[in-house]
Parts: structure tokens; sequence; C-alpha cells
């Protein structure tokens, strides 16, 4: 049987909808009572999410969340209570309350995730330690404008389709520690002012392609163990103003061409441990 319904809302993000409150079953006999909440869409079942178990013979609190993913605008949340057959069996419920998580999007674009028609414009990963791979499709978020993986620390490469975030300005990849090396694709991120490596322990090598990022500003590399050299086409980042490379210990020489970033103030190789020599360009920075 129905106890509440909500219907989804145009022009919201869902997030999901959750029902909480107490229930009891009848006081003898057996437990039969369950509470769940299903999605409708003209009529018909999409999803469903049940609160474990069964009521118990006192009064005690419950929840269960509907994750929104799957929910349209129109679609019917309806939160069901089953009793089971037999007849003459109760629950009762108290203090129900049938939530639904949504926030406009008008309100979201002067947060400054999405745009005012609803597309993402900051993704966060922090700390999903088993992700090994971003799928491809995420790359069809076309107006992502700042993607952040860091402590995905089983992140192992980069889709070639990366190149598709024509509007992405932060990528943040550190502590990303299985991540061996970029994806040439890399190169293609025009809009790209900030990419951060930190504590990428497994890379090895950047790409000639990082040539292409003509907007970048900042390049962090701090404590990547593993990165030997520098390319020569580090030379070619002419927007570049930070450069860090403190702690990246297997490093021994810069290439001629870092005399190329000329608007680069701050060089960082503190604890370059292996670094013997300087390239006469390094008088040519700035």
């Amino acid at each position: 049987a129905g106890i509440a319904t909500l219907v989804v809302p145009p022009a919201h993000v869902v997030r999901g909808a959750t029902i909480s409150g107490h229930w009891c079953d009848q006081g003898s006999g057996n437990q039969k009572g369950r509470v769940r909440l299903v999605l409708l869409r003209d009529g018909a079942l999409v999803a469903d999410a049940a609160v474990p178990g069964l009521a118990p013979h006192g009064r005690e609190s419950f929840s269960v969340v509907l994750e929104g993913d799957v929910m349209l605008a129109g679609d019917v949340v309806a939160a069901q209570i089953i009793v089971g057959g037999g007849g003459g069996h109760a629950l009762k419920l108290k203090g129900v309350k049938l939530v639904l998580d949504a926030t406009p999007t008008e309100a979201l674009a002067k947060s400054g995730y999405v745009e005012a028609d609803g597309r993402v414009t900051q993704l966060s990963l922090y700390e999903c330690e088993s992700l090994a791979a971003l799928p491809p499709a995420i790359c069809g978020l076309l107006a992502l404008t700042t993607l952040k993986l860091e402590k995905c620390s089983g992140l192992r490469a980069l889709p070639d389709a990366i190149s598709e975030l024509s509007a992405l300005a932060e990528l943040c990849l550190s502590e990303c520690e299985s991540l061996v090396a970029l994806p040439d694709a890399i190169g293609e991120l025009g809009a790209l002012k900030s990419l951060d490596l930190s504590f990428c322990r497994s890379l090895e090598a950047l790409p000639d392609a990082i040539s292409g990022l003509g907007a970048l500003t900042t390049l962090n590399l701090y404590q990547c163990e593993k990165l030997v050299a520098l390319p020569d086409a580090i030379g070619e980042l002419g927007a570049l103003t930070e450069l860090k490379l403190d702690e990246c210990t297997k490093i021994t020489a810069l290439p001629e061409t870092i005399g190329g970033l000329k608007a680069l103030k701050m060089l960082d190789m503190t604890d370059c441990s292996r670094l013997t020599s300087l390239p006469a360009a390094i008088g040519e920075l700035g």
C-alpha cells in the first residue's frame, strides 16, 4: 500500500529521495512488515530501495535512500508498506518523512558546479582508491572546467578521450600513485591552466605532447620520485609561471629548452638530490 508520493520536478539536479521515521510491527506473532521506496515512470517500476529487514516488535527508527541517478522530471517517488498476507497484520509508523533531495539548476549554476542548463562544470572523485580507470564517457562532460582525482591511488591511466574536455582549466592528479604516464591526448587541453601531478610516485615521464598546453600556468611535479627528466617540449609552455620539481630525486639535469619559459616566476627544485648541474639557458628565464 502507498503511504506518500513525490513528483520529481523539472529543471532540478536530483541526488535522491529518503524516507525516515519510526516503525513497529504488531506486538506479537510473526514479523512481516516492510517499507520501501519505488520510482515509477508512467506507472512502470524503474527502481526501488527497501529498508533492510522486517519491522521489529518494539518501536525503532528506520531510513532508506533511493539514489537519484536514474530519476527524471515527472517520475513519481512513492513510499510503500508491505504487511504480509493472512489478514489481521498491522504495521505502525510514526513521524514518517519523505524527502526529495533536489536543487534547482539555477541555484547550482550560481555555485559554479553546473551550468544554468544543468551541465556539470566541476567533478571531484577524491580518494576513490579502487578506481583503476576513467570511462571514456566521462569526457562527454563538455562544460567541465575542474576535474579532481586526488588520492585515486589505483588509477593507472587517463583515457585518450580526455582531449574532448576542451573547457578543462584545472586537472588534479595528486597522489595518483599508480599513474605511470599521461596520454599524448593531454596536449589537446588548450584551456588547461593548472596540472597537479604531485606525489605521483610511479610517473616516469611527461609526453612531448605537453607542449600543446599553451594556457598552462602551474605545473606541480612535487615528489614524482620516478621522473628521470623533463622533455625538451617543456620549453614551449610559454604561459608557465610556476614549476615545482622539489623532491624529484631522480632528475639529474634540466633540458636546455628550459630557457623558453619566459613567463616563469617560480622554479622549485628543493631536495632534487641527484641534480648535478644547471644548463646555461637557466639565465634566460623570466
